[in-house]
């Protein structure tokens, strides 16, 4: 499969490069934006003893749902923020610093694989789409399928033969933010360095005389951010759910180093996508039956994806954080270097 992928992009190198750059594009005007602030604040929540508060507040719902401790609280509320990588930042950042087990990482690894809020319900309800309603029928066929597997993944994933060893004493609101912002740096880089990559495909691909059912699937499944919006307008919406759910490899990929330091096998992880997208299919057709509305053919005003996803409420909210918190560890770091003066 790597020489197959070398040699598509030799044999059409100008096709790649212009995939290289529109993920380039995407990644500036998109991802970074988007994406940034909400790794970091997933790293810092983990580090500091802010993550350890809410997890004491939350034990009791999150065994109950998902049967994990509190701290899977946090990872779950990141990844339906930010997505993909977000979740999988969080869940190695709880693991490391031993808020997670292992056994717990995997379940959450498994259900919280999911595109944010901002980009089904606005990019591509909203924005592609034309009607927020879609956006909110897509979501709800994205996570229900998800809290419906949470009962039996609870007992088809072992527990540790080794119980977790003793909680990292939390780090300083100071130094928790700088670990944090060298985290999430790291993680954003691998994020664009695999956008860019498979965002070549695409352009080499569509070369090829694919039926035009297939066609859309090929183009869309290597790089879903930026494929997403031609299988907006071919797919039906239960295809588009399951599409979604399953995420691209891209993503796929972007998680292989937590799903490494997880011990999780990635086989198990691409057959519970494949079964999360079936059942997303199957819940939004039901929707779709139950709630019957006129879709748009595209939407009119064919908006970009930045706007929604680059400017939603939820990623201002991390941005007034982020300040925040830098101004309090600029303050912890003067104060510091006074006493040790």
């Amino acid at each position: 499969m790597f020489f197959a992928l070398i040699f598509l992009l030799l044999q059409n190198a100008k096709a790649a490069q212009s995939g290289v750059a529109a993920g380039v594009h995407l990644c500036l005007q998109t991802l970074i934006p988007s994406m940034l602030p909400l790794l970091i604040l997933s790293a810092f929540f983990q580090r500091s003893a802010l993550g350890a508060a809410a997890s004491g507040m939350l034990e009791a719902p999150t065994r109950l749902l998902l049967g994990v401790s509190g701290a899977g609280a946090g990872v779950v509320l990141f990844a339906l923020l930010g997505g993909f990588p977000a979740g999988a930042s969080s869940i190695r950042a709880a693991v490391e610093t031993r808020s997670l087990s292992r056994r717990d990482g995997k379940v959450l690894q498994l259900l919280c694989f999911c595109p944010s809020a901002a980009f089904t319900v606005g990019a591509v309800g909203a924005g592609m789409l034309g009607e927020i309603k879609i956006g909110l029928m897509l979501e709800i066929s994205v996570l229900l399928p998800l809290l419906l597997l949470a009962l039996p993944l609870r007992f088809l994933v072992p527990a540790n033969a080794v119980p977790p060893g003793k909680k990292r004493a939390f780090l300083s609101p100071a130094q928790a933010f700088v670990d944090a912002v060298e985290e999430g740096a790291k993680a954003m880089l691998s994020v664009c360095a695999f956008v860019c990559l498979f965002s070549a495909l695409p352009p080499v691909l569509s070369a090829f005389s694919f039926p035009e059912k297939l066609r859309v699937w090929v183009l869309a499944l290597p790089e879903l951010t930026g494929g997403i919006y031609g299988a907006a307008k071919s797919l039906s919406l239960p295809a588009l759910a399951s599409l979604l759910s399953f995420g691209g490899f891209c993503a796929h990929c972007q998680l292989l180093p937590t799903l490494q330091f997880l011990h999780l096998s990635y086989w198990k992880f691409f057959l519970f996508r494949l079964l999360h997208a079936l059942l997303s299919a199957a819940v939004c057709f039901a929707l779709c039956r139950a709630f019957p509305m006129l879709r748009p053919v595209f939407a009119q005003s064919g908006a970009a994806l930045a706007p929604f996803s680059a400017s939603s409420p939820a990623v201002s909210v991390c941005l007034c954080s982020m300040c925040a918190l830098l101004l309090l560890g600029s303050s912890t770091i003067k104060l510091e270097k006074k006493k040790k003066m």
